[in-house]
């Protein structure tokens, strides 16, 4: 699924790491300037219910580079575009669809 903002597009992927259900999220900048990227994290459920994270120390931040990709991966060294489900109490088998909620681009 994609949703663009301000240039920038937004995917999620379904996906494991070591063997815990995890949501990888992709930021694709295709703005020609340096972007910083806020949001908080959500999940929407199978029973039709949105689990956000909105204090402070939930919100996620990343920064990309001109025309750039930033991907989750299991390798750990891009946390903030790793989301693990046990983060929110719920299985794979619960999840439904992924959001960057509250979402912010500004320019760097």
């Amino acid at each position: 699924t994609n949703n663009t903002v301000n240039g920038v597009a937004v995917y999620y992927q379904l996906s494991t790491c070591n063997g815990e259900d995890v949501v990888f999220v992709k930021f694709v900048n295709n703005n020609n300037y340096s972007v910083n990227v806020e949001w908080y994290p959500a999940v929407f459920t199978q029973e039709h219910k949105w689990i956000k994270k909105e204090t402070l120390q939930d919100k996620k931040s990343v920064t990309l580079n001109q025309t750039s990709a930033l991907e989750g991966d299991c390798s750990g060294t891009k946390p903030e575009t790793v989301i693990r489900l046990s983060d929110f109490s719920i299985k794979k088998s619960d999840f439904f669809r992924y959001s960057t909620s509250n979402i912010a681009v500004s320019k760097q």
